[in-house]
């Protein structure tokens, strides 16, 4: 039997066994930095156009991306072409209705491999300011979204998969980075929902004075009556620390549980360190405001991913006592640690002032650390937390540092030792 051999030139073989270039990746634009993730024949992705986020939804037609954009308050169309090896495309695109086309082209961003921590930090997304952070392949943090909105997940092969909840909805999603971390593109759906939806995020960089330290005080009103002269703990901080101009001070009232939680998760979209001070009444149970407790434990959940605060000082009578710290780590979780301070008694209030003037201005325009202020604050005023005679009209205020039994407070930050300290 005779066989008939065909004999294909290499090139002809190799060429028909490898897939085409994947329009998936990070490009530099016409328009801006780009991510695009393809899957099979849809893509999606965002473009950071002068700081503002665009989205990207199409299919890959003849091996061209066939598809629509979609600005703030402009939508279009476009299509993109591959070069042969895939490091460049070339396009047209125009808005809806309009007849004329435009150039867009771009090329291709080589990915960034050596950033370990490529999830932690700020973002604008679709869905207002997120900040995460990142411990190994896992990816927590919170997004301002309605009210106490976090989401948690877990990287795997590039990807990050993720469980969202919101105040009554919750879901999940996945989202993809950029070659350089600048950028990410995802998809989200509530529980129970076949539907997708877009997500998209850029990082916020800020061009941030790295010597600059926030105070942020949180005070309840402590007048109780139209006859009561009007008075605030705050605004007198914010005229001290007028003289030293790398502080900035923050100043802001809560008059219920939902107010105070709603600055604490603020504070967490904060760049640098902060100083947090919560100032109002108070009781062994919690901060006490409108005749109601906020317990220590709901005040460290609001504040459990704000890896920015260097001490919560609480500026009230009776808080930090017995039982205090269990409260507070079931709050957090272990999420975050950093030091804690406040009275275990009722303290005058010129003495708790004088205390707290002298304590904060170490830390902030001196630049020692939580521990070290308050070490030096009972070396040199006694009556901080020791008995300084019967006849003293300044008698002991109970001043009180809580640090974690495994936290190591230095330079302003707060690392983990492995062991406990003794």
């Amino acid at each position: 039997m005779n066989r008939l051999f065909f004999i294909i030139p290499w090139g002809l073989l190799h060429a028909g066994l490898t897939a085409a270039p994947s329009f998936g990746g990070t490009w530099e634009t016409s328009f801006g930095r780009m991510l695009l993730v393809q899957n099979k024949q849809e893509v999606g992705g965002v473009c950071l156009m002068e700081g503002v986020l665009c989205y990207i939804n199409g299919q890959v037609r003849d091996g061209q991306l066939v598809f629509t954009y979609q600005e703030p308050a402009i939508k279009g169309e476009g299509q993109f072409k591959l070069t042969e090896d895939g490091k460049k495309f070339t396009g047209r695109w125009r808005p809806a209705g309009a007849a004329a086309w435009d150039v867009w082209e771009g090329a291709r961003v080589q990915s960034n491999k050596s950033d370990k921590s490529r999830w932690h930090g700020q973002w604008t997304t679709t869905f207002g300011r997120m900040r995460l952070t990142e411990k190994g392949d896992k990816v927590e943090g919170i997004y301002a979204y309605e009210s106490a909105s976090t989401i948690l997940g877990k990287t795997e092969t590039g990807r990050l998969n993720f469980h969202y909840q919101e105040s009554d909805v919750k879901g999940q999603g996945w989202f993809e980075i950029s070659a350089e971390g600048r950028l990410f593109y995802g998809k989200w759906k509530p529980e129970g929902s076949d539907g997708w939806s877009d997500w998209g995020g850029a990082r916020t960089i800020n061009k941030v004075n790295p010597n600059r330290k926030w105070l942020v005080v949180l005070e309840a009103h402590w007048e109780e009556g139209l006859e009561e002269s009007e008075y605030s703990f705050g605004k007198m901080l914010k005229a001290f620390f007028s003289h030293a101009p790398k502080v900035q001070v923050r100043h802001r009232y809560f008059h219920d549980e939902e107010d105070l939680t709603r600055w604490c998760r603020e504070v967490a979209f904060m760049e640098g360190p902060v100083l947090l001070c919560i100032a109002s009444h108070g009781s062994a149970k919690g901060v006490t405001v409108g005749g109601k407790t906020i317990r220590p434990e709901i005040i460290a959940r609001h504040l459990s991913y704000a890896d920015n605060v260097v001490l919560t000082h609480f500026s009230a009578c009776n808080v930090v006592q017995a039982g205090f710290s269990e409260s507070w780590a079931e709050g957090s979780q272990k999420r975050r640690i950093f030091p804690i301070s406040g009275y275990d008694k009722t303290v005058d209030w010129a003495v708790s002032a004088v205390i707290e003037f002298m304590y904060f201005d170490m830390i902030l325009s001196r630049g020692l650390s939580p521990k070290k202020s308050w070490e030096h604050l009972r070396q040199s005023m006694p009556f901080v937390d020791r008995t300084v005679g019967k006849t003293n009209p300044i008698q002991p205020a109970g001043f009180k540092f809580v640090e974690p039994a495994n936290a190591i407070i230095s330079n302003g930050k707060t690392t983990i030792k492995s062991s406990n300290r003794k």
